[in-house]
């Protein structure tokens, strides 16, 4: 009890502390993430791969323009799908000088193009947001704010509107240069940060009105130099008002992380966790719920390229004891390495 109230005062400081995160000209931000998965079973195999980076540059002190590509491919003893888009953004803050709040509005426009089992469609469509770019640490804030995007296909509308929130990473002119030099920071009290914050949605297409909230954050903690502690929670619920559908699934999972030395440029770490799934879904003429479990274990390696950020690359094998499924996965997502 006596560590456990430690991390949460420690949590509760981390916060609270005063720093200087103005933005600039030449400045850039990164963000997004990558995954390769192979599930096997003794009838049937799906390989996937999907990537989705987010690159933009301040032109100037206010005004930050950039782009995301989205890039999905699944492949099926059947069926080959793939997902290929791009959506550029421009997003324009009013105080770059303040402390570490910055206020923005922001524009994005995106256009996909989906194949497979012999069809395919162009999805197109814009979003806008405004809300406040909050700087948790120099390289590290989180967006928050209401948005509103409309997008359509085949003649088909779906309006969605409501609160985001997600990490973002931020680089200076002169850190872009630095990373080469750059040593891992990271040791017995310091939190770790990835994952996406929340999303509320509020949606109307052409057949339905639906409410969405997703959850997904991820935090870890160091309990000395070279071990850490961390659990990933997913949780998500919609609702659909016209048919009176209403599904929710939660995720928790819990793992440990040894890493193989003190800090430097490349820290190579092993990995193992539980998964624990729970879901439900009911209907006017259906009802379903169920849990699974599954055991992972794994490497990967942090690769810093700022003094609180690192690119993050994971291997993993999995086992769902329930479905009697096993997974080989790689993922690359950016961490962010928090000290009090």
């Amino acid at each position: 009890m006596k560590c456990l109230s430690h991390i949460i005062l420690s949590l509760a400081l981390l916060f609270s502390t005063t720093l200087s995160a103005q933005l600039a000209q030449g400045d850039i931000t990164i963000g997004g993430n990558a995954g390769l998965g192979l599930d096997f079973t003794s009838d049937n195999s799906i390989l996937s791969f999907s990537m989705a980076p987010s690159y933009g540059s301040f032109v100037s002190d206010n005004l930050l323009i950039g782009s995301g590509v989205t890039l999905s491919l699944a492949f099926t003893n059947d069926v080959t799908a793939t997902v290929v888009g791009v959506s550029p953004f421009v997003r324009h803050y009013f105080n770059p000088d303040a402390a570490n709040s910055h206020w923005f509005l922001g524009l994005e426009t995106s256009v996909l193009y989906a194949s497979g089992d012999g069809d395919s469609f162009l999805i197109a469509g814009g979003l806008m947001q405004a809300g406040v770019t909050y700087f948790l640490v120099p390289n590290v804030a989180i967006d928050a704010g209401p948005f509103f995007s409309y997008f359509s296909t085949d003649g088909q509308s779906n309006n969605q509107f409501g609160l985001r929130t997600a990490l973002r990473a931020f680089l200076s002119e002169g850190e872009k240069g630095d990373w080469r030099d750059l040593e891992g920071n990271f040791g017995e009290g310091t939190f770790y940060i990835g994952g996406s914050a929340l999303s509320l949605n509020f949606i109307n297409d052409d057949f339905n009105n639906s409410t969405n909230f997703a959850f997904q954050p991820s935090i870890g903690y160091f309990f000395s130099d070279q071990v850490a502690a961390g659990i990933q929670i997913s949780f998500n619920t919609t609702s659909v008002s016209d048919s009176d559908i209403r599904s929710t699934q939660t995720i928790f999972m819990p793992y440990g992380r040894y890493y193989f030395s003190p800090p430097q440029r490349m820290n190579n770490f092993a990995t193992i966790g539980i998964n624990f799934l729970n879901f439900s879904a009911k209907g006017d003429f259906f009802e379903a719920s169920g849990s699974e479990f599954a055991l992972f274990f794994g490497a990967g390696t942090d690769i810093f390229i700022a003094e609180n950020l690192a690119i993050e690359g994971t291997f993993l094998f999995a086992r769902n004891f329930d479905r009697e499924v096993n997974n080989i996965g790689f993922d690359f997502a950016v961490q962010y390495f928090i000290n009090r």
